[in-house]
Protein backbone atom coordinates (compact mmCIF):
# COMPACT_ATOMS: atom_id res chain seq x y z
CA UNK A 1 0.00 0.00 0.00
CA UNK A 2 2.94 2.35 1.18
CA UNK A 3 4.75 1.24 -2.10
CA UNK A 4 1.80 2.36 -4.27
CA UNK A 5 1.34 5.33 -2.71
CA UNK A 6 -2.32 4.84 -1.56
CA UNK A 7 -4.04 5.44 1.09
CA UNK A 8 -6.87 4.07 2.95
CA UNK A 9 -9.70 5.62 1.62
CA UNK A 10 -8.11 4.70 -2.00
CA UNK A 11 -7.66 1.25 -0.94
CA UNK A 12 -11.20 0.75 0.35
CA UNK A 13 -12.19 2.37 -3.31
CA UNK A 14 -10.20 -0.40 -4.71
CA UNK A 15 -11.85 -3.21 -2.80
CA UNK A 16 -15.32 -1.94 -3.64
CA UNK A 17 -14.17 -1.89 -7.34
CA UNK A 18 -13.71 -6.04 -6.57
CA UNK A 19 -16.62 -6.29 -4.88
CA UNK A 20 -14.58 -6.70 -1.77
CA UNK A 21 -16.02 -5.67 2.02
CA UNK A 22 -14.32 -2.45 3.06
CA UNK A 23 -11.14 -2.45 5.53
CA UNK A 24 -11.31 0.29 8.69
CA UNK A 25 -8.21 2.37 8.56
CA UNK A 26 -7.04 1.02 11.99
CA UNK A 27 -7.15 -2.12 10.97
CA UNK A 28 -5.16 -1.48 8.21
CA UNK A 29 -2.33 0.77 10.16
CA UNK A 30 -1.80 -2.31 12.64
CA UNK A 31 -1.75 -4.53 9.62
CA UNK A 32 1.43 -2.34 8.64
CA UNK A 33 2.58 -2.09 12.10
CA UNK A 34 3.08 -5.74 11.88
CA UNK A 35 4.34 -6.29 8.34
CA UNK A 36 6.92 -3.16 8.83
CA UNK A 37 9.59 -5.14 10.95
CA UNK A 38 9.53 -7.72 8.49
CA UNK A 39 9.81 -5.12 5.40
CA UNK A 40 12.72 -3.63 7.47
CA UNK A 41 14.82 -7.06 8.09
CA UNK A 42 14.29 -8.18 4.98
CA UNK A 43 15.42 -4.69 3.04
CA UNK A 44 18.42 -4.49 5.05
CA UNK A 45 19.81 -8.07 4.67
CA UNK A 46 18.89 -7.20 0.76
CA UNK A 47 21.48 -4.15 1.19
CA UNK A 48 24.02 -6.38 2.97
CA UNK A 49 23.99 -9.01 -0.07
CA UNK A 50 24.49 -6.12 -2.20
CA UNK A 51 26.78 -4.06 -0.26
CA UNK A 52 29.08 -8.06 -0.39
CA UNK A 53 28.19 -8.35 -4.09
CA UNK A 54 29.70 -4.61 -4.59
CA UNK A 55 32.62 -5.10 -2.93
CA UNK A 56 33.36 -8.53 -4.11
CA UNK A 57 32.82 -6.94 -7.61
CA UNK A 58 35.00 -4.65 -6.72
CA UNK A 59 37.93 -7.01 -5.91
CA UNK A 60 37.54 -9.14 -8.83
CA UNK A 61 36.99 -6.49 -11.46
CA UNK A 62 40.53 -7.45 -12.87
CA UNK A 63 39.42 -10.81 -14.47
CA UNK A 64 38.23 -10.33 -17.85
CA UNK A 65 35.05 -9.29 -19.10
CA UNK A 66 33.07 -11.25 -20.85
CA UNK A 67 33.50 -14.94 -19.99
CA UNK A 68 34.60 -14.20 -16.69
CA UNK A 69 31.64 -11.27 -15.48
CA UNK A 70 29.13 -14.77 -15.43
CA UNK A 71 31.85 -16.05 -13.19
CA UNK A 72 31.88 -12.91 -11.16
CA UNK A 73 28.38 -12.76 -10.37
CA UNK A 74 27.84 -16.59 -9.91
CA UNK A 75 30.79 -16.42 -7.09
CA UNK A 76 28.90 -12.69 -5.71
CA UNK A 77 25.80 -15.08 -5.52
CA UNK A 78 27.40 -17.52 -3.84
CA UNK A 79 27.88 -20.58 -6.08
CA UNK A 80 30.33 -23.17 -4.79
CA UNK A 81 31.37 -24.42 -7.76
CA UNK A 82 32.28 -21.29 -8.84
CA UNK A 83 33.99 -19.94 -5.91
CA UNK A 84 35.99 -23.08 -6.02
CA UNK A 85 37.29 -23.23 -9.49
CA UNK A 86 38.19 -19.46 -9.60
CA UNK A 87 40.13 -19.59 -6.54
CA UNK A 88 38.12 -16.93 -4.89
CA UNK A 89 37.07 -16.69 -1.40
CA UNK A 90 33.43 -18.02 -0.81
CA UNK A 91 31.37 -15.05 -0.39
CA UNK A 92 29.82 -16.45 3.07
CA UNK A 93 30.82 -14.06 5.65
CA UNK A 94 30.12 -16.50 8.58
CA UNK A 95 32.75 -18.97 7.49
CA UNK A 96 35.66 -18.28 9.86
CA UNK A 97 37.98 -20.09 7.54
CA UNK A 98 37.13 -17.79 4.61
CA UNK A 99 37.72 -14.15 6.10
CA UNK A 100 36.24 -10.62 4.43
CA UNK A 101 38.82 -10.09 1.13
CA UNK A 102 39.79 -6.13 1.97
CA UNK A 103 40.00 -3.92 -0.58
CA UNK A 104 40.80 -0.31 -0.64
CA UNK A 105 37.01 0.89 -1.12
CA UNK A 106 33.60 0.67 -3.55
CA UNK A 107 32.65 3.81 -5.81
CA UNK A 108 29.47 4.37 -5.13
CA UNK A 109 26.72 7.45 -5.63
CA UNK A 110 24.68 8.82 -2.83
CA UNK A 111 21.67 11.20 -2.60
CA UNK A 112 19.25 12.21 -1.00
CA UNK A 113 15.32 13.59 -0.76
CA UNK A 114 12.97 15.07 1.11
CA UNK A 115 9.06 15.03 1.92
CA UNK A 116 8.21 18.11 0.73
CA UNK A 117 9.79 19.82 -1.84
CA UNK A 118 12.30 22.81 -1.19
CA UNK A 119 12.02 26.18 -2.87
CA UNK A 120 15.56 26.52 -2.73
CA UNK A 121 15.81 29.26 -0.01
CA UNK A 122 12.87 27.11 2.32
CA UNK A 123 13.07 23.82 3.33
CA UNK A 124 10.53 22.40 6.13
CA UNK A 125 9.95 18.85 5.26
CA UNK A 126 9.13 16.46 8.17
CA UNK A 127 11.04 13.66 6.78
CA UNK A 128 13.71 12.90 4.52
CA UNK A 129 15.41 9.81 3.17
CA UNK A 130 19.04 8.94 1.51
CA UNK A 131 20.10 5.93 0.02
CA UNK A 132 23.79 4.62 -1.66
CA UNK A 133 23.86 3.11 -5.09
CA UNK A 134 26.81 0.81 -5.84
CA UNK A 135 28.65 1.82 -9.24
CA UNK A 136 29.30 -2.03 -10.36
CA UNK A 137 26.01 -3.44 -9.39
CA UNK A 138 23.51 -0.70 -9.46
CA UNK A 139 22.02 -2.16 -6.01
CA UNK A 140 20.98 0.38 -3.29
CA UNK A 141 24.10 -0.48 -0.53
CA UNK A 142 22.87 1.42 2.15
CA UNK A 143 20.22 4.02 3.11
CA UNK A 144 18.63 5.75 6.24
CA UNK A 145 15.92 7.95 7.25
CA UNK A 146 14.63 11.02 9.29
CA UNK A 147 11.66 12.46 11.04
CA UNK A 148 11.07 14.82 12.49
CA UNK A 149 7.92 14.46 14.10
CA UNK A 150 5.67 11.29 15.66
CA UNK A 151 1.71 10.93 15.46
CA UNK A 152 0.94 9.35 18.73
CA UNK A 153 3.95 11.46 20.34
CA UNK A 154 2.37 14.61 19.10
CA UNK A 155 -1.28 13.60 20.04
CA UNK A 156 -0.40 12.22 23.61
CA UNK A 157 1.77 15.64 23.91
CA UNK A 158 -1.39 17.65 23.12
CA UNK A 159 -3.59 15.87 25.24
CA UNK A 160 -1.16 16.29 28.03
CA UNK A 161 -0.91 12.66 28.81
CA UNK A 162 1.86 10.00 28.58
CA UNK A 163 1.73 8.23 24.85
CA UNK A 164 1.00 4.28 24.45
CA UNK A 165 3.56 2.11 24.00
CA UNK A 166 4.59 2.40 20.54
CA UNK A 167 8.04 1.94 18.11
CA UNK A 168 8.68 6.09 17.98
CA UNK A 169 10.27 7.02 14.80
CA UNK A 170 10.84 10.74 15.63
CA UNK A 171 15.17 10.14 15.45
CA UNK A 172 15.46 14.28 14.26
CA UNK A 173 15.30 17.76 16.04
CA UNK A 174 17.62 19.81 13.43
CA UNK A 175 16.52 21.46 9.94
CA UNK A 176 15.42 20.01 7.35
CA UNK A 177 18.25 21.24 4.66
CA UNK A 178 20.51 19.76 7.40
CA UNK A 179 18.99 15.86 7.21
CA UNK A 180 20.94 15.13 3.85
CA UNK A 181 24.51 15.07 4.83
CA UNK A 182 23.61 13.98 8.26
CA UNK A 183 21.63 10.46 6.55
CA UNK A 184 24.98 9.97 3.82
CA UNK A 185 27.27 10.28 7.04
CA UNK A 186 25.29 8.11 9.24
CA UNK A 187 25.14 5.43 6.00
CA UNK A 188 29.13 5.47 5.64
CA UNK A 189 29.74 4.71 9.23
CA UNK A 190 27.26 2.01 9.60
CA UNK A 191 29.19 0.58 6.85
CA UNK A 192 32.61 0.95 8.04
CA UNK A 193 31.60 -0.60 11.19
CA UNK A 194 30.29 -4.07 9.30
CA UNK A 195 33.39 -6.41 7.89
CA UNK A 196 32.38 -6.15 4.08
CA UNK A 197 34.85 -6.61 0.94
CA UNK A 198 33.88 -2.84 0.08
CA UNK A 199 35.38 -1.25 3.32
Amino acid sequence: MYHSGIGPIQLNNLFTSLNLPNVSESLIRRRCEEVGPILENIAQQSVDNALFEEGLLTKTCNLQADNDSDAIHAIASGSETATSSSGIASTDNTNPVCGPISVTGITASADGAYQRRGSGRCYNSLSGTASMIGKKTGKVVGYSARYKRCRKCDVAKFKKRLPTKHKCRKNWCGSAKSMEPDMIVEILKRRQKERYPGN
